[in-house]
């Protein structure tokens, strides 16, 4: 029960920091590229607001928002790429051999994953939900049209 505590805390307190991020609004779909050039420096900055270990550890995670070239070119170094971490489940692997110190290791690389993986689906609600309440039905359907 813990865990979920602990999750639950680590995802919402993420996606308020996020949330609380200064993003200019794109009004309607007939929208600048000056405008929209704005809005994804917003949006670049409000993914970085919450720090992460990840991605080289000094972006935090801005690999949210930008493609795998865009990312390279932002840390500078073309050897870190970061993807979407997978959910980790809140069950360890142990073995039946396994000394105490191995499963004291098994469980604390677990409650790190859980947090980064938590902190990370956080952070992509918060940018989802800064997105639809910065951008109009219009600029979505305008953003949508190839």
């Amino acid at each position: 029960m813990a865990a979920a505590i602990s999750v639950a805390t680590i995802r919402n307190t993420a996606y308020n920091v996020i949330k609380t991020q200064e993003v200019r609004r794109i009004v309607n779909g007939d929208f600048s590229m000056e405008e929209f050039t704005r809005f994804e420096k917003d949006l670049l900055r409000a993914s970085q607001a919450v720090p992460s270990t990840l991605g080289g550890g000094q972006h935090g995670h801005a690999w949210l928002v930008k493609h795998e070239a865009d990312y390279k070119s932002l840390t500078g170094d073309d050897s870190l790429v970061q993807h979407d971490i997978a959910n980790p489940g809140l069950t360890p692997t142990i073995g039946s051999t396994d000394s105490h110190a191995v499963i004291a290791l098994k469980m604390a690389t677990l409650i790190a994953d859980n947090d980064a993986y938590h902190t990370q689906e956080g952070v992509k609600a918060g940018l989802r939900d800064l997105i639809i309440g910065r951008v109009s039905a219009v600029a979505i359907q305008e953003l949508d049209d190839n």
